[in-house]
């Protein structure tokens, strides 16, 4: 996955499809290891926010991801905080 993401910074112009489709792939197996490691999925959605930080879809998979493994209140910080980044 790591060798098929170019960009690993914020920017304004928006990703292309293989990008955002790896993103996408890197996160489902991410997600689906048994057993799930938080850490690392978190650090794994922190990276992928600064690159994707202007696709909602990631906001909400990551803030979904959060409500199943901690609390409510920890996807509603995330998306609170998502408002003001």
């Amino acid at each position: 996955f790591e060798a098929n993401l170019h960009r690993q910074y914020f920017h304004n112009k928006a990703l292309g499809a293989k990008q955002l489709e790896t993103w996408r792939r890197y996160l489902d197996f991410e997600e689906s290891r048994q057993p799930r490691i938080l850490s690392r999925l978190r650090a794994l959605f922190e990276r992928c926010l600064v690159v994707t930080n202007n696709y909602l879809e990631f906001w909400l998979r990551y803030a979904t991801v959060l409500e199943e493994e901690t609390s409510p209140q920890s996807a509603c910080e995330l998306l609170q905080g998502a408002c003001f980044s």
